[in-house]
């Protein structure tokens, strides 16, 4: 498992996370923990556009406009898995 978190989300605090991912690794789990310092409830639109993606710009034929830091590790974590 794999969680992209800011650090100044609203609506989670950042320490659920931190214990979601501790009790998985306590059981034998993998599980990463991505920070981000802010971006709020949304780590997909925190931070720079990526400017060369590995992943696809279009969905289906339509833009999904610029990737982000946290949608970029997504393909990257997901790509491990083919």
């Amino acid at each position: 498992m794999k969680i992209w978190h800011c650090d100044d989300d609203p609506t989670v605090n950042i320490t659920v996370s931190e214990r979601h991912i501790n009790a998985i690794r306590n059981a034998g789990g993998k599980a990463w923990l991505r920070r981000f310092p802010n971006g709020g409830h949304d780590p997909l639109s925190a931070g720079s556009a990526i400017a060369n993606p590995i992943g696809s710009t279009s969905l289906k034929g339509s833009s999904v406009g610029t990737i982000k830091p946290a949608t970029e590790e997504i393909f990257l974590f997901f790509n491990r898995f083919k």
